[in-house]
């Protein structure tokens, strides 16, 4: 399903739900309903026509007594929602899976959640919220010892620092997100980071007078001794933010 195969996907999904009706076994109609959601999503059908598959997901997901199978119907419905331009029905998804996930001890459930819900709040530009979402998401990618999401929410939260115009506390999130990108061997998300925390550096200028750092945006003159940062000026590669949406 992930590598873009929707329609087999969605046949899959069909002869498993089949499959575990024929057998008795909850969580997996569950899980069946739910993939078939997205997959009809993915397909570019009506929203309506999805969520009426989730919504059976989550009627079964609530039968089966198990929070950790409802968490995960719950992030699939907020994906769903999300892939159809509405970040705000989706955050209200992804904060229950997140709730659901935290009461049945589901460390990972809950992670990709957050990083899903942090999706949500970045689209909708709420990035001192979204910053939240991925430093809780990191701490518990570290616990798990998962290094590559941990990285890349990571990545994810110093883009978001960066349009805050926190800069210094950006590039040391960005080379913290390095360290576990070369951790894990990948040279492509290492070289992207390395665009950022360039970027990032052109920001950290110095007083040509008195020397100081200079972190603030736009200033013409230095807050200490008053001299002309003009000259100083520079631009910044802009680097488009990465699509985390996790699917469970």
């Amino acid at each position: 399903y992930r590598n873009g195969k929707v329609k087999v996907s969605l046949k899959t999904f069909m002869e498993a739900l089949k499959l575990c009706e024929q057998i008795g076994y909850k969580p997996g109609v569950a899980r069946s309903y739910s993939g078939l959601g997205l997959a009809y999503s993915s397909l570019g059908k009506p929203l309506e026509e999805a969520l009426s598959y989730h919504e059976k997901a989550l009627n079964v997901a609530r039968e089966t007594g198990s929070p950790k199978v409802e968490a995960k119907v719950l992030s699939n419905m907020g994906i769903t929602y999300l892939m159809n331009d509405k970040p705000e029905d989706a955050l209200r998804f992804f904060r229950e899976a997140v709730e659901k996930a935290r009461m049945d001890g589901e460390k990972h459930v809950e992670t990709m959640a957050l990083t899903n819900m942090a999706e949500a709040l970045r689209v909708m530009g709420w990035l001192d919220e979204e910053a939240d979402a991925r430093r809780k998401a990191i701490m518990i990618f570290d616990e798990l010892g998962n290094v590559k999401d941990a990285a890349m929410n990571r990545l994810e939260l110093a883009l978001a620092l960066n349009q805050l115009k926190r800069f210094e506390e950006a590039r040391e999130v960005a080379e913290q997100a390095r360290r576990g990108f070369l951790q894990v061997k990948d040279k492509n998300m290492v070289k992207l980071t390395d665009r950022l925390i360039r970027s990032l550096r052109i920001r950290e200028r110095t007083c040509p007078s008195c020397g100081a750092v200079i972190m603030v945006e736009g200033l013409e003159y230095c807050p200490l001794c008053d001299a002309s940062l003009v000259k100083e000026k520079q631009g910044r590669i802009r680097l488009p933010s990465l699509k985390l949406i996790r699917k469970l």
